[in-house]
């Protein structure tokens, strides 16, 4: 009576050993799907086992049926409306299909499915696994299997969270390594372009010593030749106000006009001097 379970515990004993020694091997969260892939049929029964680590919105799903292992990464959006309902509220779930027909028909894996059993396992304060495990009676889970099954979540999680820190690095380095050489060639144009202008600097000193001649004299001659016609424009327009219409337009409107006039020709010969430069 007492050999079978002793045969069943120690293949369990065995199984768990070797999964344990693959789970230290692998490199990647593909490395994993694969490993749970393989080995996880030979620890517990069931008809879909969903793993989900979790750190704050960031979501690891290993999803693993007969047909269909996957694993995808993003945010709670990917989980399921039970998952999500267990994330937040994080009590144990055990569902049968004669009291919660309703939920369990809505899952994606609904055609021979009876009972679900879901935990959220926290394992720091904003980072865990969620587990769902769906059975049916041909493929049951047994709780006997639920201290085995929490263990291995313990393993994946310390697992997962260690290659997502070690790719996280990775992902820095290269950016450090990307943005160091970026700033290396920065540097080299920016030098380059300080060797150009100083060979033009050079070059042409007394260029830029009669352009800068020239400057200060055009800004000297705009001065003087746009202020006065511009202050008799201004004086005239303050005269509106301290005179009659009839006045204005017989007197100060011929002047504004002609004002205005030597502006617009002075501005021309401006525009003629800048030319020149």
């Amino acid at each position: 009576m007492m050999i079978e379970p002793q045969l069943e515990y120690r293949t369990i004993r065995d199984n768990l050993s070797q999964f344990t020694y693959e789970l230290n091997r692998a490199n990647s969260l593909t490395d994993i799907q694969l490993l749970l892939q393989n080995s996880l049929r030979y620890l517990f029964s069931c008809c879909v086992c969903r793993i989900t680590y979790f750190q704050q919105n960031n979501f690891v799903c290993y999803t693993l049926t007969n047909d269909t292992p996957a694993v995808v990464t993003g945010t709670y959006q990917l989980l399921w409306d039970v998952e999500k309902l267990l994330f937040y509220e994080g009590l144990p779930l055990r569902l049968n299909i004669v009291e919660h027909a309703s939920i369990l028909q809505n899952l994606p894996h609904k055609n021979e499915i009876d009972k679900l059993w879901g935990w959220k396992l926290n394992y720091s304060e904003d980072a865990g696994i969620l587990l769902t495990i769906l059975a049916s009676e041909e493929r049951p889970f047994s709780r006997k299997h639920i201290p085995m099954v929490k263990m291995l979540c313990e393993m994946l999680f310390t697992k997962i969270r260690l290659i997502l820190l070690l790719q996280n690095a990775q992902r820095n380095d290269a950016e450090l390594i990307f943005s160091n050489n970026q700033e290396e060639a920065n540097y080299a144009t920016i030098r380059e372009l300080i060797k150009m202008h100083e060979k033009i600097i050079n070059k042409r000193p007394d260029e830029f010593t009669h352009l800068n001649k020239k400057l200060v004299e055009l800004i000297q001659f705009n001065s003087h030749t746009i202020r006065e016609p511009l202050t008799r424009i201004m004086g005239l327009m303050q005269l509106k106000s301290l005179v009659s219409d009839e006045e204005f337009s017989e007197n100060c409107w011929p002047m504004l006009v002609s004002s205005v006039q030597d502006l617009d020709n002075r501005l021309k010969e401006i525009i003629v001097k800048t030319e020149r430069i």
